[in-house]
């Protein structure tokens, strides 16, 4: 039988590109599991249009502030061996469309359908960009004229068959350039040797546009900031985008310095967009992730002191209002906390004690007559009310 085709990817602020490569990505893969890394764009929005659509593409929403990219892509891979029956995992960035060489996306389907299961196959990276970049927005990306390296990159992606994944209890790394195994020795990691996938490539489309890269740079150099630090390569690589912007300084929207004109006309007819505007706000893209940043940290240090925080529920009898926003209290993260339940009116007291208990949670409850006792019982440093309408 042919391979069941996986596609993962992670994903941020990629709302000039994401539906091209979601279109594209789904005429090859029988299904496409995404990680939404808290886009700030119109990102999400554009995922679900397409979901709502009824295409096999799968989202879940990934909440750390850093860029736990190995971590999330590796999970997805054994997501789609385990929950989807995958053959074949094709590990994708959604700047990145894979390409037969000589055919379109059938003859690339048939490829990947025929691949050996129990191998890791390297594909080369070869990167590409808009002729016209500033024209035509929200149009089809292959659609549009383009141009690409001579060469392909030094890096390499990788596809990963499931027996291959499953026998050597392999790992994506970081940008999916390698699948990694631990050694047995030492439990040094050892990546996977390279055996190349014939007749494919995947084009790279970096740079798209000038607003686009400015984004995307310092979104990725926050990222890697909060995750790695400063003094590695994952943020120091990013870090003069960083620096240029803030002096003035705008990316060129022509990268490539050895490019000829590339030959998509297998591909520039095969979807039409419905969702992508092209528009790009560099501005709100960063000011909406640092809200994020500012957030965690003040979520961290409040975590790291362990406040407590006294939530207090007032029922006032109506049970359906009071069972919906009990339901919302106990589900509250924060771990340092304590329930109060605030009777204000006998109706349904027994209804109401008994919602308490089968929340499992240890809630004391207080009878309006006893309210003047209420700050006596509070124990946390924080007290939130809520209603129960």
């Amino acid at each position: 039988m042919p391979n069941k085709i996986a596609a993962i990817t992670m994903v941020k602020n990629e709302a000039d590109i994401i539906e091209s490569f979601v279109r594209h990505t789904l005429k090859f893969a029988d299904v496409l599991l995404v990680t939404d890394h808290q886009s700030t764009d119109e990102t999400p929005l554009i995922l679900q249009k397409l979901i709502d659509e009824g295409l096999p593409l799968y989202v879940n929403t990934f909440t750390k502030a850093g860029k736990f990219q190995s971590e999330v892509m590796t999970g997805l891979m054994y997501r789609a061996f385990d929950e989807y029956g995958a053959d074949l995992a094709v590990a994708l960035d959604a700047d990145e469309f894979l390409l037969h060489d000589m055919g379109g996306s059938e003859d690339l389907r048939a490829v990947l359908q025929s691949a050996a299961t129990n191998e890791v196959y390297y594909i080369e990276w070869i990167n590409y960009e808009l002729a016209e970049p500033e024209i035509n927005g929200g149009k089809y990306l292959l659609g549009r004229p383009c141009r690409r390296s001579k060469e392909a990159s030094p890096l390499q992606k990788v596809i990963v068959g499931r027996e291959a994944a499953l026998r050597d209890k392999l790992i994506l790394g970081q940008g999916n350039h390698h699948a990694i195994t631990k050694g047995t020795a030492e439990n040094w990691l050892f990546s996977v040797k390279k055996d190349y996938l014939p007749n494919i490539h995947l084009a790279h489309f970096q740079w798209r546009s000038a607003a686009q890269q400015a984004a995307k740079n310092i979104c990725n150099y926050l990222g890697n900031l909060a995750r790695f630090s400063e003094y590695t390569i994952y943020a120091g690589s990013y870090k003069k985008y960083f620096e240029d912007y803030i002096a003035g300084e705008r990316p060129p929207t022509e990268q490539i310095e050895a490019s000829v004109a590339a030959d998509l006309s297998h591909y520039e007819n095969e979807c039409e967009l419905c969702y992508t505007t092209g528009n790009i706000d560099v501005t709100a893209d960063v000011m909406r992730l640092a809200e994020i940043f500012a957030k965690k940290a003040a979520t961290d240090t409040v975590l790291l002191r362990q406040r407590k925080v006294t939530l207090i529920l007032i029922y006032d009898g109506d049970t359906e209002g009071f069972n919906s926003s009990l339901q919302s209290m106990v589900k509250e993260p924060y771990p340092y906390k304590e329930f109060f339940v605030l009777a204000k009116n006998d109706t349904n007291f027994d209804e109401m004690l008994d919602l308490c208990q089968k929340t499992g949670e240890r809630i004391t409850v207080v009878a309006w007559k006893n309210i003047a006792a209420l700050p006596q019982k509070v124990g946390g440093e924080y007290v939130k009310e809520e209603s129960d309408n």
